[in-house]
């Protein structure tokens, strides 16, 4: 499913049907939990020092900010004063259905950053306990600071610093590929209208040879 393309018209059903704006592009923030960040052992919390309002100044214009809480948290956290821009999920929503109208995904050490892998979207790291979490809770199992496809941040700053960046490189590289495709295009038009051309030409030719030669049989005839 998350191969498919959904097309401009797809895209804005699947958002309205989760109760997001059909306009809004989307950033899906997908945290893991935390083993020191819980109300009681079989709940934890949705912790992150994440700066909303400094995602919301940046961002709230164009895009909304679609919170995934892990399955293990149970969070009740007042969301009204990003009303608009922050949209909590829980377990209503499956997860696969948030990759496929978001963007780009900001994520921790969770597993997500595997299964998101697959749509060659942006992913970013917002790891601001790093150090804590890969020496004293769950650590790695793979060289997390050399491996990730994506930046690792510690700050909202330089999140939204390092999203600012991409898109700058991504439109970049989008125009770059368009005025390629443009360049192509006009080359096999050029060519076409050049063949055409020759082949008219030849077709003209060919007539001209054939009329001149009935002339001639014809004046030999009358001679006779």
């Amino acid at each position: 499913v998350l191969f498919l393309p959904l097309s401009k018209e797809e895209l804005e059903k699947e958002k309205q049907k989760f109760g997001f704006p059909a306009k809004k592009r989307v950033m899906l923030y997908a945290p893991t939990w935390r083993d020191n960040a819980f109300y009681n052992k079989a709940d934890y919390r949705f912790d992150s020092p994440m700066d909303f309002e400094a995602m919301y100044r940046a961002f709230g214009e164009e895009y909304i900010l679609v919170v995934k809480y892990h399955y293990m948290v149970r969070e009740n956290k007042d969301w009204r004063k990003f009303a608009g821009f922050v949209y909590p999920v829980g377990d209503e929503i499956d997860i696969a259905a948030l990759y496929r109208i978001s963007e780009l995904l900001i994520t921790d050490y969770s597993s997500v950053m595997f299964d998101y892998s697959i749509l060659h979207r942006p992913m970013f790291f917002y790891a601001y306990d790093l150090e804590a979490y890969r020496d004293n809770l769950r650590g790695f199992y793979f060289d997390m600071e050399q491996e990730v496809p994506g930046p690792i941040v510690t700050t909202t700053k330089e999140l939204v610093q390092a999203i600012i960046e991409t898109r700058k490189e991504t439109e970049q590289k989008t125009n770059a590929d368009n005025k390629i495709i443009r360049q192509t295009e006009a080359k096999i038009s050029e060519n076409k209208g050049t063949e055409q051309k020759t082949d008219t030409d030849n077709k003209i030719t060919r007539q001209t040879k054939i009329t001149n030669g009935s002339i001639t049989v014809r004046k030999t005839e009358v001679e006779e």
